[in-house]
């Protein structure tokens, strides 16, 4: 039987303005918009990454070719209700805000996480190095809050 981890973790998280993602992504200029995907895309790049997304508003930006448009919605819907309930349960059980949302499945692994620009997912296969891919996330995070 299939089992799954999920790991919110909630320490030094900044506090999100307004409780949602912002539209900033999706209100992105061209210019801004082609540094966050190439942000994306270096993200990407991690050992064992399969594909990283930018969740803002109704729109979602993705590393390579980006999100067939047939899939966007599941996307917007997944991503959307990782952060939702990753919100709630560390708020309900007092543990602040949510910095970082780790799920590990048998195939692989999803890490969600809020950032100033809208909600980054990152998805891994199977055998990835947890912690390398960690600190690529961190590093976009720093990223993704210096465009502007």
């Amino acid at each position: 039987q299939p089992s799954t981890a999920i790991i919110a973790d909630t320490q030094g998280a900044a506090p999100s303005a307004g409780g949602g993602p912002s539209s900033a992504a999706a209100e992105a200029d061209p210019a801004e918009r082609e540094k966050l995907l190439a942000i994306l895309n270096r993200l990407a790049g991690t050992e064992g990454l399969r594909q990283a997304y930018l969740v803002a508003g109704e729109s979602v930006l993705g590393s390579g070719a980006g999100p067939d448009p047939g899939h966007v919605e599941k996307i917007l819907t997944l991503v959307r209700l990782l952060a939702d309930v990753s919100r709630r349960t560390a708020t309900q059980m007092k543990q602040g805000d949510v910095k970082q949302l780790l799920v590990f499945g048998t195939e692989g692994m999803v890490m969600v996480s809020p950032s100033a620009r809208g909600i980054l997912a990152a998805i891994a296969g199977a055998g990835v190095k947890v912690g390398l891919l960690r600190l690529a996330l961190v590093d976009c995070l720093k990223r993704l809050a210096e465009v502007s």
